[in-house]
């Protein structure tokens, strides 16, 4: 785990581009851009640590449990073992590419933030 500080451009750049490879685990952010209050910096370490840690587990869960509980019911196959199998891989990749979603739309949710942060007026730049 490691540590984040944004006080310049500069570190907004490079977590950009660390983002976009590879968001990687961080355990603290510390944001000090001058050109946010207080309460600016403090809410931006809250989002930017939310979005830092998200798994997408939530994304996975629910499409595996509404693939799962959809194919027991709409499956046209006879046997109750055989639906429950077929649900089984059916709702596994669903999870599968509903994480691969939800992960993506993190990232592009955390690209944006630090888009916005970065937004100064020229003169603090």
């Amino acid at each position: 785990m490691s540590s984040l500080v944004l006080a310049t451009h500069e570190d907004l750049a490079d977590a950009r581009r660390q983002v976009r490879s590879d968001r990687g685990a961080v355990e603290t952010i510390d944001v000090r851009l001058p050109w946010l209050t207080n309460p600016e910096q403090a809410q931006a370490e809250r989002m930017l640590l939310r979005l830092y840690s998200d798994c997408a587990c939530g994304w996975s869960a629910g499409a595996f449990l509404v693939v799962i509980v959809g194919s027991l019911l709409v499956l046209g196959i006879p046997e109750l073992w055989m639906r429950a199998a077929a649900g089984f891989v059916l709702a596994t990749l669903g999870a599968l590419a509903a994480k691969s979603v939800g992960l993506g739309w993190s990232r592009r949710r955390l690209v944006t933030l630090l888009d916005r942060l970065g937004g100064a007026p020229a003169s603090s730049r």
